[in-house]
């Protein structure tokens, strides 16, 4: 998977107090895994409607930008569906 985490605003230096304009940022790619269910129903003949619900399991370490966090999670929950037609 393809990744792309940016942060833009103002930052707060905790140890000095000052405040700094910044644009932070972390991208890349990492190995996922995913489990997937899906089913088709016929309409008609030549018609059917697919839906399928996919969660997809990753973690990525972020960028020197963000030294001291912990790994972003890129886990969660996708779902499509469609029309087909059989020829």
């Amino acid at each position: 998977m393809r990744y792309n985490f940016n942060q833009e605003g103002s930052f707060v230096n905790f140890k000095t107090l000052d405040i700094a304009d910044d644009s932070l940022v972390s991208d890349g790619f990492v190995p996922v895994a995913h489990v997937a269910a899906g089913f088709d129903i016929n309409i008609s003949k030549r018609f059917f409607a697919n839906f399928e619900a996919r969660y997809v399991f990753g973690k990525a370490d972020l960028s020197q930008d963000f030294t001291g966090f912990q790994p972003i999670d890129l886990k969660g929950m996708r779902a499509s569906g469609g029309l087909g037609v059989r020829f």
